[in-house]
């Protein structure tokens, strides 16, 4: 055995998977939020539940990753606050 060697010694974790896609889902309905109106909550939805199951795994098993699934979760949660803020905005004030 050299002293290089990786054996008997677990790989380094690597960075939740889900916490990084929940990142980019909220990401991308934040940006479209008011470019395709409320069909940016087919994305920010995924993105919200995507990001929960996220937590949930980072607080099973710990690894890198919470602060993306957080960043994924809140924006997904301010697209769907923009949404109703518009169809409150287009019910009340334009109707």
């Amino acid at each position: 055995m050299t002293s290089g060697s990786f054996e008997g010694k677990g790989a380094p974790p690597g960075r939740n998977t889900k916490s990084l896609v929940s990142f980019i889902l909220g990401i991308t309905a934040l940006l479209t939020a008011l470019l395709i109106g409320i069909y940016s909550l087919v994305i920010a939805v995924p993105g919200l539940i995507v990001g929960i199951l996220a937590l949930k795994e980072i607080n099973e098993n710990p690894q890198p990753g919470k602060g993306l699934a957080w960043g994924g979760i809140i924006c997904s949660i301010a697209t769907a606050a923009i949404q109703v803020l518009l169809l409150l905005f287009i019910f009340f004030v334009i109707a």
